[in-house]
């Protein structure tokens, strides 16, 4: 028969025997850990009691820790943090640090437990360097859409240029750019990876908040924007700059978390909807980041488990490092993850970090207003010569559109031009036309919906699909869509010119 024990000696008994080290903190100086605290920093148990906590970790460290416990004596600070600890050798490890106020003999102090995190982080490490290769694989072949289009724009301005050249040596120039602008284009296509992933780690400093958002906009909008499009969805970005107060941290750090939550964001909306982000100023003053999604939301028996690495709600995946590594970046920030979903309405996730004592050296910049969905552009009626053949050319780069006109109007078509779907359809409405071009990737509906409009607008009316992702269509799409060609970006002046009088002439 066993010997019943008191409360008090089923807790000594609980903590003597803890892998983790439990210790008490009074005065900054430790005068309790238990043997497997002194085991972890290499000390001996009668140097408790002198042995102040600085000791005990690396000196870089020692500022941060003597204000962690002031502002956790005095309940500000919550939650866990991490430190680099020295051992009683020299030699360093990360731990991680959870800790209470606690009374001692009419003194403020703090008792809580220390977790050696060595084997933790270098498996997030790996999981942060596959998770890395992941979001940059993705956003490579963005990338690569995006430079397909500015090759499309040198190289039929060069075309057009070498029409008009007048010397030998003038001549021979735009040759040189022709022909390298086409080596380009061939190498943009055989992009598989970005580099990066062993860049040292970033120091912080003072950070202006917008600004990065806009850059993760910018750097994610090949996904939101282009990519959807090839798939006939939409997403809708709503943002709206705030007054989200300066932080200290690592710009890098801030860009990956916040393109992680753009991507689950878009995961969550597999078949389109809108992400509304905000950054704005707590009552607290943190600087506070929402990214909100228009999903099916999450589970409240999954909410808890949303940063487990090992954990996902897709079904076509194993892990789900996105939220884990997003933590991970606030917990280096001294911040925290808060979410909040309505199953059925959409997820809402937030980034609570505490702001900066000192301001950004650089003044802040100006607000991006091109960052949007959906934009708003003027189409270019003329009226059309009585019998002309005439073209609807409809694409979001304006330059391209210049020169394409051009290109057309030189061999004697007249063409309407518009900047987006929406205004391409007006003018469809008004007036009939030979051939119809269209881009696909446009801001406010894509090619796909162009096409089948003009399908019921003019029935008999050609549609030629312009893309730079020509070569992730399936011919059956095309055919689908009422689609009568593919054109890829970019394009030679020849393989246009030939493609349309085809076309047009079928």
């Amino acid at each position: 028969m066993s010997t019943p024990v008191s409360s008090d000696s089923t807790f000594r008994f609980l903590v003597e025997h803890s892998p983790d080290g439990h210790f008490l903190i009074v005065d900054g100086v430790l005068e309790y850990l238990n043997p497997a605290g002194l085991e972890m920093f290499g000390r001996d148990a009668g140097e408790l009691g002198t042995l102040h906590v600085s000791e005990v970790v690396h000196p870089s460290e020692r500022e941060r820790v003597v204000n962690n416990i002031r502002l956790r004596t005095s309940g500000v600070l919550r939650g866990a943090t991490t430190f680099l600890a020295q051992h009683a050798d020299g030699s360093t490890f990360p731990i991680e640090v959870h800790a209470v106020p606690a009374g001692v003999g009419g003194r403020d102090g703090l008792h809580g437990v220390i977790r050696n995190i060595t084997n933790r982080r270098k498996m997030e490490e790996r999981l942060a360097r596959m998770e890395r290769a992941g979001l940059v694989s993705r956003l490579s072949a963005g990338i690569a859409h995006d430079f397909n289009n500015l090759l499309a724009i040198m190289l039929t301005n060069t075309e057009v240029a070498l029409r008009e050249a007048e010397t030998a040596p003038v001549r021979e120039a735009l040759k040189h750019i022709r022909s390298a602008g086409v080596r380009g284009s061939e190498k943009v296509r055989q992009i598989q990876t970005m580099g990066g992933t062993n860049r040292p780690t970033e120091e912080f400093r003072p950070l202006y908040v917008n600004p990065i958002v806009e850059e993760v906009l910018e750097l994610t909008e090949p996904r939101w924007r282009d990519e959807a499009e090839l798939k006939g969805i939409t997403y809708g970005i709503d943002w709206t700059p705030g007054d989200a107060p300066p932080v200290a941290g690592s710009a890098q750090d801030l860009r990956n978390a916040l393109i992680a939550l753009v991507f689950n964001a878009i995961e969550a909306m597999p078949q389109g909807g809108d992400i509304v982000i905000r950054a704005v100023r707590t009552p607290a003053n943190d600087a506070l980041i929402t990214v909100r999604d228009s999903g099916n939301g999450i589970a409240e028996t999954d909410l808890e488990r949303l940063v487990d690495p090992f954990f996902t709600t897709r079904e076509d995946r194993e892990m789900g490092l996105g939220l884990h590594l997003v933590e991970q970046v606030l917990t280096r920030h001294s911040g925290r993850l808060e979410v909040d979903s309505d199953p059925g309405v959409g997820t809402t996730i937030a980034l609570v970090i505490p702001p900066s004592a000192e301001a950004p050296s650089e003044a802040p910049r100006a607000p991006r207003e091109d960052l949007s969905s959906v934009s708003s552009f003027g189409a270019m009626i003329a009226p059309a010569p009585p019998g002309a053949r005439s073209v609807l050319l409809i694409d979001d780069q304006a330059d391209l559109v210049q020169v394409v006109e051009t290109i057309l109007r030189a061999q004697g078509w007249h063409v309407d031009a518009a900047l987006n779907g929406r205004d391409g359809l007006a003018i469809a409405e008004q007036r009939s036309h030979s051939i119809v071009l269209t881009d696909l990737g446009m801001p406010d509906i894509s090619g796909w919906e162009v096409a089948q409009r003009v399908g019921e607008l003019q029935p008999d009316t050609p549609v030629i699909l312009m893309t730079g992702w020509a070569a992730e269509i399936d011919e059956s799409r095309l055919e689908d869509h009422g689609i009568s060609a593919l054109l890829p970006k970019p394009f030679r002046t020849e393989a246009l010119l030939k493609l349309v009088e085809r076309i047009a002439n079928v």
